[in-house]
């Protein structure tokens, strides 16, 4: 029985002539708000994640930040220890300092780096760093070109000459690179350690950075041993910009549960209608022995079914489109943009909330929708009045 109510209910939906093609437009709705929903979460979430994996690739997964006159034996264990861990640390004299080519200053901040052990996104464009390298951005701020003078000046670190004053060196743009990360092409540059260490006339190390990811047991295990060190992760140096991006995607889904409100006033509209059409049926069927229970339930049944079948094929069409976008995808962005092609980025949050935001909308208001219709209706009213 329950099994021919269904039954009932999709053939009068779909293949009867009372169908109600507001109805048939909420259900096309819900497909088109499963699509849009997912296909914005993925290209947002490609666009995003393409951000933090540049900018990570730069600055590091983790960073640990210490004193730089700490005793050179507990750097020593510090590095011992990571790289028992499986990580390759890169030791870094990280200096806040002005540079100065010309006429032009600028505040900078200079990555003092070992050469024999240099991050990876300078390693893979087979950069040897014997002086200076500049981020176009940064470079055309103080004019400086390739092969030219550019000098560091630092204000703590001063020289008696009848008066302080700031200690400076000079170094030779090397090379000029992209980093793509607009926040370090503004300010930051790399030189060879030993430049810093005769502006400062100190051999030390202030920053261990880690590109690789770390277990959450050995990360506990660095802090507690090494708590003259101060352990940062990528998220928490950039507490601003996750909350940004996370504020974004929570608003995006926020303009489609409101739009979807607007798919659910048609249906409480077309089940009203559709309803209306087919009480004689129901009539009929309570007469042949289906208790008003049954038929509330059948009905209820059949909507959600229906509804949630409508936002699986969205769904289920959102990743075909993206499939297909990714591999046969064009640069439809500027040249101005770094990411001339939409980045897709799938994942299974992304998919669950692109199908239950607009189902259980459906599901709540056709339930409602059904209530209201199931209280009014009065079978053995409608049919005396028939007789």
């Amino acid at each position: 029985m329950g099994k021919a109510l269904l039954r009932f209910f999709f053939q009068t939906i779909f293949l009867s002539r009372k169908r109600q093609k507001l109805l048939l437009l909420a259900l096309a709705g819900l497909f088109i708000s499963s699509f849009a929903l997912l296909v914005l979460q993925s290209a947002m979430g490609g666009l995003q994640g393409k951000l933090i994996d540049r900018s990570k690739s730069i600055e590091g997964l983790y960073v640990l930040e210490g004193d730089a006159t700490l005793p050179s034996e507990n750097l020593d264990q510090l590095i011992t220890t990571l790289e028992s861990m499986g990580v390759n640390p890169v030791k870094e004299f990280e200096l806040e300092l002005l540079l100065q080519s010309g006429a032009y200053l600028s505040p900078t901040i200079v990555h003092g780096l070992d050469l024999a052990n240099l991050p990876e996104f300078l390693a893979e464009r087979e950069i040897e760093l014997n002086e200076a390298i500049l981020p176009y951005d940064l470079a055309s701020k103080i004019g400086a070109g390739p092969s030219e003078q550019i000098r560091l000046i630092s204000p703590a670190h001063t020289d008696f000459f009848l008066t302080e004053v700031p200690r400076s060196v000079t170094v030779r743009v090397e090379r000029l690179i992209a980093t793509d990360v607009p926040d370090i092409d503004a300010i930051h540059l790399w030189v060879k350690s030993t430049s810093l260490y005769n502006l400062t006339r100190e051999k030390k190390v202030n920053r261990i950075r880690i590109y690789q990811p770390i277990k959450s047991s050995q990360i506990k295990q660095l802090k507690d041993q090494f708590n003259t060190w101060k352990f940062i992760t990528w998220e928490e140096r950039h507490e601003t910009l996750v909350w940004a991006l996370g504020l974004e995607t929570t608003v995006m889904v926020f303009l489609f549960t409101v739009m979807s409100l607007l798919v659910a006033l048609c249906i409480v509209s077309g089940l009203f209608l559709f309803f209306d059409k087919i009480k004689w049926d129901l009539a009929g069927l309570w007469i042949l022995g289906a208790s008003k229970n049954r038929l509330k339930n059948a009905s209820a049944a059949s909507l959600m079914v229906i509804s949630a079948a409508s936002c699986g094929f969205g769904i289920i069409a959102a990743i075909a489109f993206l499939k297909l976008f990714a591999t046969f995808g064009i640069e439809i962005l500027p040249a101005v943009f770094i990411d001339r092609e939409i980045p897709i980025h799938i994942t299974t949050v992304g998919m669950l909330t692109s199908f239950f935001v607009p189902c259980l909308i459906a599901w709540i208001f056709s339930i409602w929708s059904l209530k209201q219709f199931h209280q009014s209706q009065d079978h053995l009213s409608l049919i005396r009045s028939a007789s």
